[in-house]
């Protein structure tokens, strides 16, 4: 079995805050070309389902969906190699979230914010999704560890 070695920085609130803000641009975009994207899904579905649609209009359609795929992916391989983690809700359509890695108390967490919100406020614990959310407490500076850059992770090819 094949593995990669994944280095993801590790975040304080503070830090997520000051990357969401330098990354919130991207954000939008990635949403934005998400929304493009199920509208040409739609045009594509029902042009498909017309006799007298011609190929190349179809093929025209399929070129600007591959297109958009290939920028939402650069884009968010980008946010990856920051530590950066694009998520939708697992159970509204069109709610995403940023997550970004962070050790509280010594144990990995999820820092995480949600698109919309001004503020980076909440977190969740590593092997719970987005909805599972916990208020970040004011007075909760000190349970963040900020002495490591990042970690190492193998993960299979």
């Amino acid at each position: 079995m094949k593995y990669r070695v994944l280095n993801l920085p590790i975040y304080t609130p503070k830090k997520a805050q000051l990357m969401i803000q330098r990354f919130f641009p991207m954000v939008e975009d990635i949403i934005k070309e998400l929304e493009d994207l199920n509208s040409l899904q739609i045009d594509l579905e029902s042009a498909s389902s017309v006799a007298e649609v011609s190929a190349t209009t179809i093929a025209r359609l399929r070129s600007v969906f591959d297109e958009k795929c290939q920028g939402i992916q650069e884009n968010l391989k980008k946010m990856q190699k920051m530590g950066m983690f694009f998520r939708e809700h697992p159970m509204k359509t069109g709610v995403f979230f940023v997550d970004l890695l962070g050790l509280r108390n010594s144990k990995l967490t999820w820092i995480c914010w949600r698109f919309g919100e001004s503020d980076v406020i909440y977190y969740h614990h590593w092997q719970q999704d987005c909805s599972k959310r916990i208020r970040l407490d004011v007075d909760d500076a000190s349970s963040w560890n900020d002495d490591l850059d990042g970690l190492t992770f193998f993960v299979t090819a």
